[in-house]
């Protein structure tokens, strides 16, 4: 009896579980499922809607899916429709909108999407999409109204746009396109004033002034340019002038605030604390916040939190023990080693400016010198660069990888192949290889991808040349044999991998021209039974086209 209790109780549990499996997969979804079909009319029909575009063998957007329906949910409770369309299947959509991976959100407004940039989280997007259901920028008719809307905004551009008859509509297109940009990133505000004097009581056309915390007083937009852009245009250097000055002085940098700081263009100047709560820390180091204020369109100075971004310290180079630590950062890190003062500060950022500093290079180990000797393969870090690449006494191949790509282990047979065919001629020619994420150089390289070669000849290393030939060991070698600057003759091996690729490549073109003209035989030699069928057709169509003439005249006419 016990027994049959027992399998009773397991088989009532197993229904409740069941039942409680297939509630959830009978749970109605507020997420409506999009395609090429219904995809145009929900993102025009919908005032405001939202669409994610997943892949199916995406990772990141299964992990994303729960969160997506608790956020399509929320929304829904707005009257604010969210949808998801596989952007795999559907590419001409993903095309149209700019898609750049999975998952991305995108949020239209009257048939105009924008993407969106912020986390993966309900907060986020239902900010954003809050923003987005609010005008780009307020109309402002007199000034009482105007400082209202400082006081409650109080990072804002003001703008007096001008007369249309008067100033051209490319003041209206620069100040209601930056704002309906802008507007979204929650960064800053943005006024239209009805009169100029409601900014300044001296100004009669066309004022922009942007009012943030951090300003002494509100920056004003040139409208005629500075030398460095004048010649950009009116567009661009509005939005330029705006971005560089809006991000908060030492603003903790996080995934809302980081891509602000980046469209600023500007130099990064990263104060670094254990502890971001840390009082007496940020009461001792308060003169960074001031230093940076005097420095607002200069640099950008972000505050990082050890605590929770230890990985981001380690990026940056800094010891954990060792903070709080500062450094400037561009496409390079410098790193401040002097007392960190207020005027060995401001020292540091007249320094950088004057290009008197320099940077702190990522590096791997050194390589042991029998190491070195050995390889056929020579491995260079950043600490050697100089003394192995920049030797003019050599010509020197360099292959740019990264361990984690596919592409760099499937060439490395055939380059290491080609070095051990000129080992013979070391004292003149180097193959090296330079893993580029764990080392950094002050030289700016044109490596847009892995693997990359570029040969730098022994006496012009400014005048290096990129390898753009394939990944054969005879191409590598034809390279070498065309570029090399020193006067050596190849090796026999060399000469027989370069014999074996140039009759590889005759073996190819041969075939090819074969096809060509097989295709060409084909379209002459076409069946004598197939021509009379078209041209019996062809006089059905003639005799069709004239009923005046007699069908026998016009198969005469054929």
């Amino acid at each position: 009896m016990k027994f049959v209790n027992v399998v009773l109780a397991l088989a009532l549990v197993a229904c409740v579980v069941l039942g409680e499996e297939e509630a959830k997969k009978e749970a109605p979804s507020d997420v409506l499922e999009l395609n090429a079909a219904s995809y145009t009319k929900f993102v025009t029909e919908n005032k405001l809607a939202v669409v994610l575009f997943y892949a199916p063998w995406c990772g990141h957007c299964k992990a994303f899916k729960p969160e997506y329906e608790n956020i399509a949910t929320a929304l829904k409770e707005k009257g604010i429709p969210a949808g998801r369309i596989d952007g795999d299947a559907e590419g001409e959509i993903s095309e149209s909108v700019g898609l750049e991976g999975f998952p991305t959100i995108m949020v239209y407004i009257e048939g105009r999407h924008v993407k969106y940039d912020g986390p993966r989280s309900k907060a986020g997007v239902l900010a954003f999409v809050e923003r987005a259901g609010k005008p780009a920028y307020a109309i402002i008719t007199e000034k009482k109204a105007a400082d209202l809307f400082l006081q409650e905004n109080p990072t804002a551009v003001l703008g007096y746009l001008g007369n249309v008859d008067a100033d051209g509509d490319e003041i209206q297109n620069m100040f209601i396109g930056t704002a309906q940009a802008m507007h979204f990133s929650g960064h800053v505000q943005f006024g239209m004033v009805a009169d100029p004097k409601i900014i300044d009581p001296e100004a009669t056309g066309p004022i922009f002034e942007l009012h943030t915390p951090d300003l002494a007083k509100p920056s004003r937009f040139n409208m005629e340019g500075t030398e460095e852009d004048a010649h950009l245009p009116l567009f661009t250097r509005f939005s330029h002038w705006i971005a560089s000055q809006v991000m908060p002085v030492l603003g903790e940098i996080s995934q809302d605030t980081y891509q602000g700081y980046v469209d600023a263009r500007l130099p990064f100047i990263w104060f670094v604390v254990a502890d971001k709560d840390d009082a007496a820390v940020l009461e001792k180091y308060a003169f960074v916040r001031e230093v940076g204020r005097e420095n607002v369109g200069k640099f950008s100075f972000v505050l990082v939190d050890g605590k929770t971004q230890t990985r981001q310290v380690s990026h940056l180079g800094l010891e954990m023990d060792k903070l709080p630590g500062l450094l400037a950062t561009d496409r390079l890190r410098y790193i401040m080693t002097d007392e960190l003062t207020a005027d060995n500060l401001r020292k540091f950022l007249k320094d950088y400016v004057d290009n008197k500093i320099e940077p702190t290079l990522r590096s791997e180990e050194v390589p042991k010198a029998e190491d070195f000797e050995a390889a056929a393969v020579k491995p260079v870090v950043s600490k050697t660069w100089k003394d192995v690449v920049m030797d003019e006494n050599r010509d020197v191949l360099v292959k740019f990888y990264a361990e984690w790509c596919g592409h760099c282990k499937a060439l490395a047979p055939n380059y290491l192949k080609a070095a051990e065919d000129l080992v013979s001629v070391r004292d003149k020619l180097y193959l090296a290889e330079f893993n580029l994420p764990e080392n950094e150089l002050k030289e700016d390289m044109p490596v847009q991808g892995f693997p990359t070669l570029i040969l730098f000849p022994a006496k012009d290393k400014a005048n290096y040349i990129v390898y753009e030939g394939d990944r054969s060991t005879g191409s590598i070698l034809q390279f070498i044999q065309k570029h090399k600057s020193m006067d050596w003759e190849m090796p026999d091996e060399a000469k027989e991998d370069i014999a074996a690729y140039e009759a590889e490549l005759a073996k190819q073109k041969a075939a090819e021209e074969a096809g060509t003209a097989a295709a060409g035989d084909d379209e002459e030699q076409e069946d004598p039974e197939v021509i009379l069928k078209k041209l019996e057709e062809a006089r059905k169509r003639a005799a069709e086209r004239s009923g005046a003439k007699d069908a026998e005249e016009q198969k005469d006419e054929l």
